[in-house]
């Protein structure tokens, strides 16, 4: 792994030097080689922080995104997910030979939903509609379209098979939670860096799973005391104002 290491770092230099390929893709096989040396480190539980890893991207480094070449660029937790998905597929299907779930009863609905969408895509070529003004990179969006339409029901699948012990059910929704706070703190405090670090990857939805996670553990986690129940639901009232009257911008997500 070091003599791997010593032989890729010079090709990187010399790449970030030339200028002939976007900074943000060295500074990307920079992140990716440091995540095989931890892969090498915490291999048993490599899809364990590879998970979690998603969702701290997602919230904290959305800002930093890789080309593609067009107007449309990757987020980092999008291209963590693919990683973790292709290593999965082919650690099933080249090592332990077999391509086969855990019994689930999401298991069917997934698989329907990726069927219908593959479905989709071809029936949207084949019966297209000879009125619609296809532009030259359209192909395109509608394979990348497919392929997140298709990562997302497969990671559901992915996390209900590997974190198979509470310890990282916890540290997903503490994760959560903590970027709830953060987000909340930094919104009231300093915008410029909730901007720039938080704004991208605590909309939408972000809010209703802060709000869900914290609500549930107050009410029904026996465990926390009291001080700890009023700061949780402190931090749902103090959500709710925050995404719903201040910064609506889905409504949907509270609905």
């Amino acid at each position: 792994m070091i003599a791997a290491i010593l032989l890729v770092t010079p090709a990187l230099g010399y790449v970030a030097v030339s200028r002939r390929v976007d900074p943000a893709f060295v500074l990307g096989a920079l992140v990716g080689v440091l995540a095989l040396v931890v892969w090498q480190r915490r291999g048993s539980h490599f899809y364990e922080f590879g998970i979690l890893a998603i969702v701290l991207t997602g919230g904290l480094v959305s800002f930093f995104t890789l080309p593609t070449g067009r107007e449309s660029r990757i987020v980092v937790s999008l291209l963590i997910t693919l990683i973790l998905l292709l290593t999965w597929l082919f650690h099933m299907g080249w090592v332990e030979r077999r391509l086969a779930v855990r019994p689930s009863p999401i298991n069917r609905p997934v698989f329907a939903f990726v069927a219908v969408m593959i479905i989709s895509y071809f029936w949207s070529l084949a019966f297209r509609d000879p009125l619609m003004f296809i532009w030259s990179s359209f192909p395109m969006v509608q394979v990348v379209a497919l392929l997140v339409n298709v990562t997302f029901p497969f990671l559901l699948l992915m996390v209900a098979n590997k974190l198979n012990e509470p310890m990282w059910i916890s540290r997903l929704v503490i994760i959560f939670i903590l970027l709830g706070v953060t987000s909340i703190v930094l919104y009231f405090t300093n915008q410029t860096i909730h901007d720039w670090f938080m704004y991208r990857g605590t909309r939408g939805l972000f809010s209703m799973w802060v709000a869900a996670f914290a609500l549930s553990l107050a009410l029904f986690q026996r465990k926390l005391p009291t001080w700890l129940r009023i700061l949780l639901v402190g931090l749902v009232i103090v959500l709710i104002y925050r995404y719903f009257f201040l910064g609506r911008s889905w409504v949907s997500g509270w609905l």
